[in-house]
């Protein structure tokens, strides 16, 4: 959960290098397939977009960590928000820490939302 709570700290702090440097580096890929037609690096995609912190999502909210799976060098991190609701997000292990696994997190929540 830590993963998720620096990332979170970071963004909230309008520290986008430090936020950057908590995602997993297939999300910073995503990032980077993203802003492809953007003229800019996915890096720089990302920090203009988590200029607003409600970019974050269920993550804007006050949230608590209510549990943690590790499974190797994967983790399952269940959030509870302030309004009551319940999300899964995910962390991966790289280069021995833990990262956050935001395009993980976002594609198992459109899985939920039925979204294909």
């Amino acid at each position: 959960g830590e993963a998720v709570n620096n990332f979170v700290k970071a963004v909230k702090e309008k520290n986008s290098p430090a936020a950057w440097d908590n995602l997993s580096g297939e999300s910073q890929k995503m990032y980077d397939k993203i802003a492809v037609n953007t003229n800019r690096s996915g890096k720089q995609y990302f920090e203009v977009s988590m200029e607003d912190p409600n970019s974050l999502g269920v993550l804007a909210e006050e949230y608590e960590i209510v549990d943690e799976k590790i499974d190797g060098d994967k983790a399952t991190i269940m959030i509870k928000t302030s309004a009551g609701q319940t999300n899964e997000l995910y962390a991966i292990m790289e280069d021995g820490g833990w990262k956050f696994d935001y395009s993980r997190s976002i594609q198992e929540s459109m899985k939920e939302k039925g979204t294909p």
